[in-house]
């Protein structure tokens, strides 16, 4: 639902599986997406949460959305990396972006 041009997407689904390549011990929480809706254009950020037993990295990588038409989104958008260091945060190289439909199919408030 958007707000005053902000938009915030949480997964409707259990979004808990870690990107590939994370350590066992390493906690992830789901993806949550911060849009901004601009004029004609929508772009943001995609932020996934990981911890190391009382440490924690929020990280953050940038989105855009390039179509949007009723039920159905077309995004650019990277799987965020599972930090490499937790005290300061460190990140390996973040993947580029990949093109993604997304479909909304279910029912709702």
């Amino acid at each position: 639902m958007e707000h005053q041009g902000r938009i915030e997407i949480y997964p409707d689904w259990g979004d808990t599986d870690p990107p590939p390549g994370t350590p066992p011990e390493i906690e992830v929480a789901p993806r949550v997406i911060d849009l901004v809706h601009a004029g004609d254009q929508i772009s943001g950020t995609l932020h996934r949460r990981f911890g190391k037993g009382a440490d924690f990295c929020d990280v953050a990588v940038p989105i855009h959305v390039s179509a949007c038409h009723g039920s159905t989104i077309e995004i650019e958008i990277a799987e965020p990396p599972a930090p490499t260091a937790y005290k300061p945060c460190a990140l390996p190289a973040i993947p580029y972006p990949v093109r993604e439909t997304w479909t909304w199919v279910g029912t709702g408030p």
